[in-house]
């Protein structure tokens, strides 16, 4: 199908007829930024630059965002149902907001204001999260459905094998696969006693018997060995379950992932001192150049990968007061972590 396409003169035409002037142009831009729910503006101009710069603490923009709504002019997203597009994401602990544009022309003021312009954005993390959250939600409704029907199979098959020896081993591998399927759909569902939201004492040793349920199977398919010292197993921290052990989980998928190229022991160690856990692994370690890095949104060296995990561990954490933080490598090599209670004058996160 046919279609029209723009180019930069006839944008910058359509800005200058537009907007009627710099004034215009930049409450054009103030009113996008209130759209997007920012509560701050700061506006600079270097004269002997001749460089205009705007910043804003809104929401900002995914990629996809950016592409199909602000390089598209005369968007009605902001219009609501009534366009038929999905509606723009609001911070679930902010109002919402009357909006001040509607004809999806106001980012044509940049035209007004100069030749070039150069936009830098980040989507907030909340709204990936919040959309990861609602559709694991919806997965672990429907699983919750499924399981109880898979308990009540799994039973009435114990009755069949206990009258037919052949069956033993098919019931077996049925019945330890689900076992390990569960263990993994527990992390979708918070009401679940391991995960419940609410301080509790957690000791080292369930942290364990908890890797060793989930990631028992895959570490025997792999030739990992988790060891827990015995300072680990004794460990108690006061804390969220629901906070600290999807980072450990986090942390073991990772280790696995980058002890698969290692020749000869794969060991991940899980260790604790006077300043909390301690996780580490003997695999091919984090380069000097990503130390700094390995927290960021985005950043993976992982083919495939999100970039997600360690940044959401250490948000996850930080709202809990504790915090993940990447320790120099082991001896022999690896990568080492501790989580544990912030340390005083280092930031919160929240």
């Amino acid at each position: 199908m046919a279609g029209f396409r723009t180019s930069v003169r006839a944008v910058d035409m359509l800005g200058r007829q537009q907007i009627a002037g710099i004034p215009t142009a930049i409450s054009e831009l103030v009113k996008n930024a209130h759209d997007a729910y920012a509560d701050r503006v700061e506006v600079d101009y270097y004269r002997s630059d001749k460089l205009f710069v705007l910043r804003d603490d809104g929401i900002g923009m995914t990629e996809a965002e950016f592409l199909e709504r602000w390089l598209t002019l005369g968007t009605e997203s902001k219009l609501g149902e009534k366009s038929g597009l999905v509606l723009p994401y609001r911070p679930p602990e902010k109002p919402e907001r009357p909006l001040s544009g509607k004809k999806g022309i106001g980012r044509l003021s940049i035209a007004v204001l100069g030749p070039q312009v150069l936009v830098l954005t980040r989507a907030d993390a909340d709204l990936e999260l919040t959309q990861i959250g609602m559709a694991m939600g919806m997965i672990q409704h429907e699983f919750n459905m499924n399981v109880r029907t898979l308990k009540d199979s799994i039973r009435d098959l114990k009755a069949w094998t206990d009258l037919n020896d052949s069956l033993k081993g098919l019931y077996r591998d049925f019945r330890d696969s689900f076992e390990h399927l569960d263990g993994y759909l527990t992390l979708l569902d918070p009401t679940r006693g391991r995960l419940r939201r609410s301080r509790m004492e957690l000791r080292g040793g369930e942290i364990e018997n908890f890797l060793l349920q989930l990631f028992g199977e895959r570490c025997r398919r792999h030739e990992v060995t988790i060891k827990a010292t015995r300072a680990f197993q004794k460990k108690t921290v006061t804390t969220f379950p629901s906070s600290i052990l999807p980072v450990f989980v986090n942390l073991t998928d990772n280790a696995l992932f980058w002890l698969g190229d290692r020749e000869g022991p794969r060991t991940i160690t899980l260790d604790a001192n006077d300043q909390g856990y301690l996780f580490s692994d003997n695999g091919r370690g984090i380069p000097d150049r990503d130390r700094e890095t390995v927290f960021e949104q985005g950043f993976t060296r992982k083919p495939g990968g999100r970039g997600l995990g360690l940044f959401i561990s250490r948000q996850a954490l930080r709202g809990t007061g504790f915090t993940l933080e990447l320790l120099d490598p082991p001896a022999g090599g690896g990568a080492r972590f501790r989580i544990g209670p912030e340390a005083d004058g280092e930031e919160n996160g929240e």
